[in-house]
Order: C-alpha cells, then structure tokens, then sequence
C-alpha cells in the first residue's frame, strides 16, 4: 500500500503519531513518504528544553530518507508559533502527492490547511483521504476563544463541503471523536478511533519487591497532578509499609512558582525524588525501566503508554481520553482526593495477589496499544473503507 503523511511539524528525535505511525507502517512494508514542514514544534521552552536532544528547531528544506520513509521538507507560507499554526505550501503539496501517487492519503490534523491539497488530489486520482484528529474540548477549548470560535467555524464549513472527498477520520481517544461530532459536526458513521501506540521493546513486567520506584515525565505544571502524586506517595509512606519508595520524575517545570511550591513539598517528604531534565526517549525509557509505577493523575501525557510498555503499571486520572487505558477504571486514580487515592494504593499493597493479576492485564492490554499493532490497524482501517 502507498501512503502519504501530510503533517505540520515531523521529528525525529519525539515519538509522536506523526513520526511513529509512518515508520511503523514502512515496516509492515507499505510504501511510505511524508510531507512536512522544515521545522520542528514550537514548544514555548524549545531552545532551553529541547535544542539540546533535537538540534535546532528552523531544519533544511529538501527531502531524505529515514527509516524507510521518504521525507519531503518544505518552507511553509505561514506559521503562528503562538496557536501552532501552520499552512503549507497548497500547490507544491499537490505536486508532491500527483508525483508520489500515493492510493491513501493520510492528513495529521483536523484544523490542518494541507486538507485542502489532499482533497484537490483525492478528486484526481479516487485516492482515499483520511484526517486524524487529537483536539478534545479539554486540551482545546475553542469556546474560549474568539480566534478559536472563528477557526473552527471555518473548518466546519470547509469539512462539510468536502465531506464526499474524505474517506474517514481517525481520532486519537473517544474525547476527541466526541469533540469532532461537536464541534465540527462530522458525522459518527466516519469516524475510528486509532489510538496513539507505545514506542518501546518488548514489554516485560517491572517485578514490584522491596524497593518501589514511582515515575512521571513530560511537563510539570499544576494540571498534571504531579504534586498530588507525590502527596500520595508521602500518603503511603506514612502507612508504614514494607517498601522503600522513591519517585522519579523527568521534565520540565511550566513556570517558576510552581516549581517553588514543588521543590518545597519535596523538602519535606520522607522518601526520595530524582529530578531529571527532559530527556530522549533512549535515556526515558531507562528510567521507566529502573521504575515500577508510572502516575499520570492529571491531563493526559504521550508518555502513558510508553511508560507502560517499559513494564511500569501506570495509573491515570479519570478522563475519556484516557478511558482505554483505565482497565474499566481500577487504574484511575483522583487527583482531587489524595486520601481516596493512597487507600486504594494501599490496599493493592496489602492484597498482593489482587496488586499482581493487576499489572498481569496491564501489561496485556498495553501489548494491544504498541506502535506494531496501531500501525496494523491503521492498515485495515484504510482498506476497509470503500
């Protein structure tokens, strides 16, 4: 099969959809290109947190080949680092995609202006056109916004009339195909979920013994519930069991008053916290690897199954874009309620056999959400749709 990936931003160094799901479809051998911009995302801290792993953000234009994916790099006509915002240039994208020929066109974004190109190719060569969609009404809330509001209604527009041209959406988790029937009215017969894959060997189980280390990553701010994960931590130590605990946690704080209040909380626990730089995947994943238990009680993290595929038994808060991974909800815990939250920790400490068959399904159901099995997926979704 001959795909073409149109997204705003492709990196290499990040295991995100867009660079994950057309490495992982070139494996399956399917005939893989990208369509790009020559640049990476405008992440607010990126020369502080990530130059360093990624090199610097402006790349070249022109194309190569990695990991069997022809990528094509282009200078695009506008971005708005701001909104992230990007639009390509409309004709060379066509251009690309009549030279590619690809039979599925697969656009990253439901907000994404390279749309427009897939659909003007799609009307001459009946290849199918597919738009994936992340947005949810909690990490986008357009309502708020008067650009946003204006965005969206566009799109609306837009999606509706080149409804008969675009074969499928394919959102990430139930929340953004709620989002996508709402906010942009798209119709609940086109739309599959395709959920995000975890990158990583193998999973094994992390054997939970004496020692016990808790693990977060990605960006420390208030809405990710890392105090209350440490809170929870003390909350256990305080009980007195037979563990030594420990919490690594690895990334970058959102603003300095919040990483006051953080580091003071830290001063005064009783067991031990790394902190640690944002880090490439290769040296992550070893440090999910030396961890056990992964906490990502607030909004919604990339690195859930990651971490999960590494061998941790990861614990999340209640959200539908999560709500796949929550094992019908005995791996949710609340944020909110921090005491809640150490006596249902606790007694899977005091029930060893219940703790046990718990990680045993966890790490089954995160063997279904591997980058392996997501990319096979995807495969059949294409063809499925006629």
């Amino acid at each position: 099969m001959k795909i073409t990936h149109i997204t705003n931003y492709f990196m290499e160094g990040l295991n995100y959809q867009d660079t994950e799901l057309p490495i992982h479809q070139a494996e399956l051998k399917c005939d893989v290109s990208v369509i790009t911009s020559e640049r990476y995302y405008p992440f607010p801290n990126y020369y502080a947190s990530y130059k360093k792993i990624l090199g610097d953000r402006i790349r070249e234009e022109g194309n190569y080949r990695f990991k069997s994916c022809d990528i094509f790099r282009l200078k695009p006509r506008f971005e708005r680092s701001s909104s992230s915002i990007v639009i390509l240039p409309l004709f060379r994208v066509f251009n690309l995609l009549r030279k590619l020929s690809p039979k599925v066109v697969h656009v990253h974004g439901e907000l994404s202006f390279s749309i427009f190109a897939a659909v003007l190719y799609a009307t001459t060569s009946n290849a199918k056109v597919f738009v994936d969609c992340h947005a949810d009404n909690v990490n986008f809330n357009y309502k708020s916004s008067r650009n946003a509001r204006i965005l969206i209604n566009i799109f609306s527009v837009a999606h509706k009339l080149l409804s008969s041209k675009i074969t499928g959406y394919l959102p990430i988790t139930q929340a953004s195909s709620d989002y996508l029937q709402e906010a942009l009215k798209i119709p609940k017969e086109k739309i599959t979920l395709l959920p995000l894959g975890a990158k990583g060997k193998q999973p094994v189980v992390n054997e939970i013994a004496r020692d016990i280390a808790f693990v977060y990553s990605g960006k420390i701010t208030r809405e990710k519930g890392v105090l209350e994960a440490l809170k929870i931590v003390q909350g256990l130590t305080n009980r007195n069991f037979p563990h030594n605990f420990s919490f690594n946690v690895v990334g970058e704080f959102g603003d300095d008053t919040f990483k006051s209040e953080v580091l003071d909380v830290i001063q005064k626990l009783d067991y031990k916290v790394n902190l640690y730089p944002f880090l490439n995947f290769e040296k992550l994943e070893k440090i999910y690897r030396q961890s056990h238990i992964g906490m990502w009680i607030g909004t919604a993290s990339n690195s859930i199954q990651d971490c999960a595929c590494a061998g941790c038994i990861v614990f999340i808060g209640k959200s539908r874009t999560t709500s796949h991974l929550a094992l019908d909800g005995e791996l949710i815990l609340d944020a909110g309620n921090v005491e809640d939250s150490v006596n249902k920790l606790g007694n899977l400490f005091e029930n060893r056999e219940k703790l046990d068959s718990l990680v045993k399904r966890s790490q089954e159901m995160i063997n279904r959400y591997t980058w392996e099995e997501i990319a096979k997926t995807s495969v059949k979704v294409y063809q499925n749709y006629e």
